[in-house]
């Protein structure tokens, strides 16, 4: 066999094989970026300032712990549910039967 032929077939293989892994490494990247950017948008919610592409980048190259823990910091950008009204113990102050005694004498000496 010709040993230029299995250079050439050699080379070939080593060319494919980095076209992959450098597509592997710009898909890796560009999932990094488009976490990053979605932690600057969330940290700009937050706070109301714009995050630079400078930082977003810089971001994007952070320990994934940090990142864990800014995306934490930075909360969910929607608040949470605190609750509503009450309805079984509503109570105002013209609802006499919601009050004590007290409360009632004091509410009508006010109400005259």
């Amino acid at each position: 066999m010709d040993r230029t032929k299995i250079a050439e077939v050699l080379k070939a293989a080593a060319d494919c094989i980095d076209s992959l892994v450098q597509e592997q490494a710009a898909k890796e990247t560009q999932t990094k970026v488009d976490g990053a950017s979605k932690l600057a948008n969330r940290i700009k919610d937050a706070t109301g300032e714009r995050i630079d592409d400078s930082i977003v980048s810089k971001l994007a190259e952070t320990d994934p712990e940090i990142a864990s823990l800014l995306e934490r910091l930075a909360g969910s950008g929607a608040p949470d549910n605190l609750g509503g009204p009450d309805d079984d113990n509503a109570k105002t102050a013209s609802d006499a039967q919601g009050m004590g005694g007290s409360d009632a004498r004091f509410l009508n000496f006010i109400l005259g």
